[in-house]
């Protein structure tokens, strides 16, 4: 793995580590990832959407953490950082050996690798919604138009 992957995600997850261990259940993680790879694709994520998805699990009798939403932008930022480097920069061990650093439970660290082996469809989703979320700031336009009299 890049150390600077390592390196990106231990910043990030500085302001979410103590909400890692509230998630104890893989079911309440495949919940997240699923609304993850939602909002990659369709390039927006309702309020309605992570209401069914609290629905969802509370009517399966799963504990939902009480940090839901810390929790879903820790893994969204998560499946961002990784999609950002190129395949094969990132090894999976080493991704592994990280998210068990970050207090990630063996259970739910091996769901992560397993989402994240598929990148490939999510890669394409995620550039193209990262060229539609950045619009150039100011673009200027110059144009040197010059007629030559002979």
């Amino acid at each position: 793995m890049s150390s600077n992957f390592k390196y990106s995600l231990t910043k990030v997850y500085k302001n979410y580590n103590k909400y890692v261990p509230e998630l104890k259940s893989t079911a309440v993680l495949r919940t997240i990832i699923q609304i993850c790879v939602h909002y990659i694709e369709s390039k927006s994520c309702s309020r309605q959407v992570l209401d069914r998805a609290l629905k969802k699990l509370q009517a399966a009798d799963h504990e939902v953490p009480e940090h839901f939403c810390e929790l879903f932008a820790a893994i969204l930022q998560l499946i961002q950082l990784y999609l950002r480097y190129p395949k094969g920069i990132v090894k999976d061990d080493e991704l592994r050996e990280t998210l068990r650093e970050l207090r990630f439970q063996e259970d739910c660290v091996e769901d992560i690798v397993k989402v994240l082996r598929h990148r490939d469809s999510l890669s394409l989703s995620y550039r193209e919604m990262r060229n539609l979320r950045s619009p150039p700031r100011r673009l200027i336009w110059r144009l040197n138009v010059s007629f030559l009299n002979k």
